[in-house]
């Protein structure tokens, strides 16, 4: 997985190689300046670290990590520097964005969920295998979260379906 920075700068990558004595994958994030063509690792975790994505000024990288044995969303600086763990979720999460204006994330929790009966829709958009690009994608995914949330996280808790 290669992406881009909106700024045109950086380019982030996803380096998976096998370790044998553990019988699994291990994942890294790189970038790469494309002014300079020079790449170098930003992450060093023993487990996987995957999902690179930009923030919408370019300056910070957020990705998912399992090397606290949950998947979480972490983020560090482009320029270096440790990444630090955004919350310590309930649950895997599966994808996330950022929030068009760079103050937030929406991501998703679909399996532990469904796994723990709450009912929840799988929704695909056309062209967007992994994670929202399209405007019109992000702000519909946006206004789904906000009606699933009023509806389940009401004060008098779910009345009916959304």
């Amino acid at each position: 997985e290669v992406i881009a920075a909106p700024d045109g700068r950086w380019a982030a990558l996803v380096a998976t190689r096998a370790n044998v004595e553990s019988n699994v994958l291990d994942s890294n994030i790189w970038v790469v300046d494309l002014e300079t063509g020079e790449a170098s690792q930003l992450t060093f975790a023993s487990k996987r670290d995957w999902h690179p994505r930009f923030s919408p000024d370019g300056r910070e990288l957020a990705f998912l990590s399992d090397r606290d044995g949950t998947t979480t969303i972490w983020k560090m600086r482009v320029a270096r520097g440790e990444a630090e763990e955004l919350f310590d979720a309930a649950g895997d999460v599966e994808a996330f964005e950022w929030l068009p204006d760079g103050s937030g994330w929406i991501f998703t929790f679909y399996r532990a969920l469904k796994l723990n009966g709450v009912n929840v829709e799988m929704v695909i958009y056309p062209r967007e295998p992994h994670g929202f690009r399209e405007p019109k994608h992000i702000r519909d995914a946006m206004e789904r979260n906000l009606q699933w949330f009023e509806h389940w996280l009401s004060d008098g808790g779910p009345t009916s379906e959304p």
